[in-house]
């Protein structure tokens, strides 16, 4: 639902700034499919003085469709509204 969406990103992020003061580098394994979320993200970065980089993984639609389609069970956000 939305609302656990949120509560994950708001947690991710906590976790992030956490980590980041400590002095780790920190890897946010997400979508982050809002423009909201991925603003938050990057101003925790900025604040804490870190780098900042977007990986972005591509596939041919067929490929992204029948990964999608054989997901069972998991907390992925990953259906196929979404993909299209």
């Amino acid at each position: 639902t939305a609302a656990w969406t949120a509560r994950t990103y708001a947690h991710l992020e906590q976790l992030a700034r956490d980590w980041l003061q400590a002095g780790y580098d920190v890897i946010v394994d997400a979508t982050a499919q809002d423009p909201v979320v991925r603003l938050a993200l990057a101003r925790r970065a900025r604040e804490a003085g870190a780098r900042l980089a977007w990986l972005v993984c591509v596939a041919p639609d067929e490929v992204l469709r029948n990964r999608v389609a054989g997901r069972t069970d998991d907390a992925s956000e990953a259906t196929l509204e979404v993909l299209e």
